[in-house]
């Protein structure tokens, strides 16, 4: 299961994009993820482009996420970017 603790938090090409290291699995452009937010809040939404662009993001790598329709201020460091889970 993809997992990313996020360190920064940034909006370019109007998305949010959240910045951090991997510290499990991997996701691709398309990949449906959740936000748990610190205060115990989850909100579902998509991969729509990645730092490496067409390529995966993976265990171990700093990289930048950008998410679909998540407003930059909902989203804070400690938050974590989540594989969803079918």
């Amino acid at each position: 299961m993809f997992l990313l603790t996020v360190n920064g938090v940034f909006t370019i090409a109007g998305n949010t994009t959240v910045t951090g290291e991997v510290a499990q699995g991997q996701a691709v452009v398309g990949d449906a993820v959740v936000l748990r937010r610190a205060d115990g809040t989850e909100l579902v939404t998509e991969v729509v482009r990645l730092s490496t662009g067409d390529a995966p993001v993976r265990e171990g790598d700093a990289a930048g996420v950008s998410l679909k329709d998540v407003p930059a201020a909902e989203v804070h460091a400690g938050d974590q970017l989540v594989g969803a889970v079918s």
